[in-house]
């Protein structure tokens, strides 16, 4: 044990797998088509919103860095790479890092929890609606009774696809009275629940799209004028989720004629085998006015970067007492201290401090974080009022 102690002490670290978000930037790399460095290229990044245009030069292993940017909300930028005299490199990839969040494990998104532990009355109240609605045609109605009304009537595109198979039909006056100008926002306002993750529970990480939790949309029903939606795509990392909804959100929305989603039709590509899956299917089709598809602008030696949006940590209030003066007012707070950035030592240790309230009794403390390798965890201890300082 002692020799396994002493070879584990001087070994070299491995490095994390997610490195530390200082402050923001933008980085990636310049590949030529022999899928070599592109060494001494000029890189160009600009944004319009807001406006600034910055260079810089690839190092010996093509990879470029632009730092100490804008801290904006949400932007995008436009990247393009140069040859050494300033023409446009016409036959480079031009590659930027994209975020690549860790696997959250399903124990920690989906605990699961006998239905008697912390239960509250918005829990219990909705068990027992439920429960009510499953034994509603039991219900012995008195008095007249009037029967129920369905209205099976849908709106018909007539120049669309699905027709009278769609559940929900927008055209080209929806479409334009949307106010949004991509796709990807076109999306998420007409089809309730629409979501595009990583699904980690029912497809192990893949991505996947998704009406609510109880529709699926394969890729190859996802189409434009016939053509499957992968196919006009541009992307470089097919597992990065930025990467393709910010492909997606590229794509403009001026000249579709029709927007259809059916959900478990047999217009679905693959009809007959879905319906041996326990699960349901829909299929999204896209109609443009000119039928030729929409083409998403590629041009090579140029890549665009919509990076996530920051999320500034707010402030939380903590009050500071003056010995001088001191305050009479009681503080009945029942959430005492809150931080969310707080980074450890080469220890793994950190210190914080703050003020009970004048609550007696017992306090929670709740930590949870995460490591440099991705992992998550988290604790609670019990903190008496008169207790000293936690290590």
């Amino acid at each position: 044990m002692d020799s396994l102690r002493l070879e584990r002490r001087f070994c070299s670290p491995s490095p994390p797998k997610f490195n530390a978000e200082k402050d923001f930037k933008v980085t990636g790399k310049i590949t030529r088509l022999n899928n070599k460095p592109a060494v001494g290229a000029e890189v160009i990044l600009s944004s319009q919103k807001p406006a600034f245009l910055l260079t810089t030069l690839t190092d010996s292993a093509g990879r470029y860095e632009f730092k100490n940017l804008p801290q904006i909300d949400s932007g995008s930028f436009f990247v393009q790479a140069n040859n050494k005299g300033g023409t446009k490199m016409i036959s480079a990839d031009v590659a930027v890092d994209r975020f690549k969040e860790p696997r959250i494990p399903e124990t920690v998104t989906s605990p699961i929890l006998p239905w008697f532990v912390n239960p509250d009355i918005t829990q219990i109240n909705f068990v027992k609606r439920k429960t009510q609605l499953a034994h509603e045609d039991d219900i012995v109605l008195k008095g007249n009774v009037l029967k129920e009304v369905k209205i099976q009537q849908r709106k018909i595109i007539k120049d669309g696809w699905l027709k009278a198979e769609a559940d929900l039909a927008f055209d080209e006056k929806d479409i334009k009275e949307s106010t949004t100008t991509n796709l990807y926002e076109l999306l998420k306002q007409k089809i309730p629940g629409f979501k595009i993750i990583k699904d980690w529970r029912q497809r192990a990480g893949r991505i996947v799209m998704k009406i609510d939790d109880d529709y699926f949309i394969d890729w190859k029903d996802f189409t434009i004028d016939g053509r499957e939606i992968l196919e006009l795509l541009h992307i470089d990392d097919p597992n990065s989720l930025e990467e393709l909804i910010s492909e997606i959100s590229q794509f403009k929305i001026q000249n579709f004629k029709s927007l259809e989603i059916g959900k478990n039709t047999p217009r679905l590509r693959r009809y007959k085998y879905y319906r041996s899956f326990p699960y349901n299917y829909a299929i999204i089709d896209i109609e443009t006015l000119n039928k030729a598809g929409f083409m998403n602008p590629f041009k090579p030696g140029t890549t665009s970067y919509r990076p996530l949006p920051i999320m500034y940590p707010q402030q939380f209030y903590s009050p500071k007492y003056n010995s001088i003066h001191p305050n009479n007012n009681l503080d009945l707070r029942a959430t005492i201290f809150w931080e969310p950035n707080i980074n450890t030592d080469i220890n793994g240790k950190a210190k914080l401090s703050f003020y009970t309230s004048d609550i007696n009794g017992k306090y929670t403390v709740t930590i949870a974080g995460t490591d440099v390798t991705g992992g998550i965890g988290d604790a609670q201890i019990k903190l008496n009022k008169e207790q000293r300082p936690i290590n």
